[in-house]
């Protein structure tokens, strides 16, 4: 009953949000809203499908499963924010796990599919509204803004992981929403925007820690305004981030230990033994690297970008990659098109997150499956650029000359006179 109550709460607070954001009434706030409760219904079922070759597959239960163990936890020590270092097997993605103890709290301990389901599915349809609207703000048609957000909504791959207790919802939601508010922060300086986008990029630490790393770097370019009119803003910029960079390093070792996580995570994500354990999991592949991250660079990028290919064979899961990868060459065909016409300061902005976030993922790159999943965020951030995006008119038919003209007036003439 409990999972129940907060699919409807969610799904509230979620048309709210629509609402406030002017699409009460329009084919988005439809879409948005309906992309929710399809999430709701398909989570009755996703576990009962093997999509993939090794079996059910996912790693959404574990998730809920640490979400129970926290709430019995709090039951014992009251509520605080649970990490790793109370619970080693959380790792670094400690949020999604307490903030799915929260409802299996309300639920007197027992796990919620759907109620945890819900609180993901919000997240997936934020993130494809804060999609549509910084297309639009960039300059899109209307039109074309609704077809890429569709198109992110739909997909198979972030349909399937936003359908159960995974965590990529709240990922793309936090990614999507601090690259957000450094592109609104270029335009026009905002308290507003400076601290939703410090409060995702500080939540995106606990989920997927890695991309705060490349999240920084748009937030930064934001907050200095480059490109703007303002030639002071920039140097203002500088001089409040350098400050503040000297007190955390005087004052705290915040930014020695982001530097050592930094330095653990490469080394780890992209050790031998651990690409060969992703690769282990189906659809696996192996480059002849010697073991070092930089060598065979193209192929992985290649695998990166483009895979899976539409020649290879594979499970469910894998063919139903294959759409999600033909919907991602269309996107890159259009942003290709799109750099050439958008504004300098979202092309910039836009490509200090898509290519460090692809380079990183090139490297460790071991399984076509597990890379179809953790590239929406390149995806949703690519299908921004290519929503803005604007065939250039077709010349107008030019009028015949008058010479071409008196002919057919003298033919008139001769016909009346005739007459």
């Amino acid at each position: 009953m409990i999972g129940l109550i907060l699919a409807l709460v969610f799904g509230a607070a979620l048309r709210a949000v629509v609402n406030a954001s002017g699409e009460r009434a329009t084919t988005l706030g439809r879409i948005v809203m309906g992309g929710y409760f399809l999430r709701l219904a398909i989570q009755f079922v996703i576990r009962e499908i093997p999509f993939f070759s090794h079996g059910l597959g996912g790693d959404s239960a574990t998730y809920e499963e640490f979400g129970r163990m926290i709430a019995a936890s709090w039951r014992n020590f009251g509520f605080h924010f649970v990490t790793a270092e109370e619970l080693p097997l959380l790792g670094p993605t400690s949020l999604p796990p307490n903030l799915f103890a929260v409802l299996i709290y309300a639920n007197g301990g027992e796990a919620t599919q759907l109620g945890c389901t819900a609180l993901v599915a919000l997240a997936a349809g934020l993130t494809v509204l804060n999609v549509f609207k910084l297309s639009s703000q960039f300059g899109a048609e209307r039109g074309t803004s609704l077809l890429f957000a569709s198109i992110l909504y739909f997909q198979p791959a972030f349909l399937f992981y936003t359908c159960d207790t995974y965590k990529d919802g709240l990922v793309l939601c936090f990614a999507i929403g601090a690259l957000g508010s450094a592109l609104r922060l270029s335009q026009r300086l905002s308290i507003v925007h400076a601290l939703v986008g410090l409060m995702c990029v500080a939540a995106l630490w606990y989920v997927r820690f890695y991309l705060v790393f490349v999240a920084v770097g748009p937030l930064v370019v934001g907050l200095a305004g480059v490109g703007s009119k303002n030639l002071l803003r920039p140097v203002a910029a500088a001089v409040v981030i350098a400050t503040i960079s000297v007190a955390l390093a005087s004052f705290t070792d915040i930014l020695q230990m982001a530097a050592d996580r930094a330095s653990q995570t490469f080394e780890v994500g992209t050790a031998t033994y651990i690409r060969e354990a992703n690769a282990a999991g189906g659809s696996g592949v192996m480059f002849d690297d010697g073991g070092v991250p930089y060598a065979a660079l193209p192929q992985k990028l290649a695998y990166t970008v483009f895979a899976p290919f539409l020649w290879e064979g594979g499970s469910l899961g894998f063919q139903l990659g294959k759409v999600d990868v033909l919907l991602w060459y269309f996107i890159i065909y259009r942003a290709f098109l799109a750099a050439r016409q958008t504004d300098r300061r979202l092309l910039l902005m836009l490509l200090t997150f898509i290519v460090p976030s692809t380079l990183m993922y090139a490297m460790s790159m071991a399984n076509v499956g597990l890379i179809v999943r953790q590239r929406l965020v390149i995806v949703a951030a690519t299908a921004i650029l290519a929503a803005t995006y604007k065939p250039k008119p077709k010349a107008a038919e030019q009028p015949l000359k008058a010479g071409f003209e008196r002919p057919r007036a003298a033919l008139d003439r001769a016909r009346s006179s005739a007459r």
